[in-house]
């Protein structure tokens, strides 16, 4: 296994929980904000079954209430932290379509790495969206999640 990819699925499942934590003890969640991390979700969700050459469980931007994300999240990051502890060939290629109808041929390792970059992009996203609606976003740095949980 990648210690590195390995770190940074965990990084990405912290991160991820700890904003949809921080959105579910909001009042109210603003539309774009909850559009994003439904986004997040389905698109991990995704990409695992692609890596898993499973059927595709949610659209792209299908929605769901933030206690359904959580339980999407914890299923796909459970499904793919089982995947890096086996002896998976991250240069394997997977083949696939994209919801454009795109067909495309990746290796896993770079599949995984897009997943959770495009998770930090759009976390990014959320934290300016939540600050121009009034609310305060909550850090999910990469080097907070070192301190508080990588070295324990």
């Amino acid at each position: 296994m990648d210690a590195t990819l390995k770190r940074l699925h965990d990084y990405n499942h912290w991160a991820t929980k700890t904003l949809l934590s921080h959105l579910e003890n909001q009042l109210t969640v603003p539309e774009y904000t909850l559009k994003l991390m439904q986004h997040i979700i389905n698109a991990e969700s995704i990409w695992t079954s692609r890596i898993c050459t499973e059927a595709q469980k949610v659209g792209v931007w299908e929605e769901h209430s933030l206690q359904r994300c959580m339980e999407i999240h914890n299923e796909s990051t459970e499904t793919l932290g089982k995947r890096l502890n086996s002896a998976l060939d991250l240069e394997k290629e997977i083949s696939y379509v994209n919801s454009l109808g795109e067909a495309y041929t990746d290796n896993i390792h770079d599949v995984l790495i897009h997943v959770f970059n495009h998770a930090t992009y759009h976390r990014a996203q959320i934290a300016k969206d939540l600050r121009i609606n009034g609310l305060e976003p909550i850090n999910t740095d990469y080097i907070l999640f070192i301190r508080q949980c990588a070295k324990k």
